[in-house]
């Protein structure tokens, strides 16, 4: 393995790091739409957080395998602290408001849930690649 191996490519972290924010962004405004104004699934904008952890995980990506796992592993208790409070504040709330979204938007509520799962399982994916080789 040569040095170039070893070295964050500048460009591709700050690229994957934009693409990890604007992904961030859609998953954020969609839990605002979720949150309907304060009359829909309000528990939903917690996920916002994500806005914050995944330009985390595109600027890890870009790292190279030795020094990122570190990186990986602080965004994925990030990542289960933010669905802990997610699970519960859906919980308090109840899940009639998660109904009335689900009846008024499922396609919105299906994306945002595909789009919330998707990062963290990829999260995890890399942190298991990782961790065989």
């Amino acid at each position: 393995m040569g040095r170039e191996d070893e070295r964050i490519a500048v460009g591709e972290a700050l690229g994957l790091g934009a693409t990890g924010l604007i992904y961030g962004c859609v998953v954020g405004v969609l839990a605002i739409g979720l949150a309907g104004g304060g009359h829909g699934w309000n528990s939903a904008s917690i996920s916002g957080a994500g806005v914050l952890l995944l330009p985390g995980f595109g600027v890890a990506l870009a790292t190279p395998r030795r020094g990122r796992r570190g990186l990986l592993l602080l965004i994925a208790a990030g990542m289960l602290m933010t669905d802990a409070f997610l699970v519960l504040a859906a919980w308090g709330e109840g899940v009639s408001y998660l109904r009335r979204v689900w009846a008024a938007a499922p396609g919105a509520l299906t994306l945002w849930a595909v789009l919330w799962s998707a990062w963290q399982f990829a999260v995890l994916g890399v942190l298991a690649r990782d961790g065989r080789r």
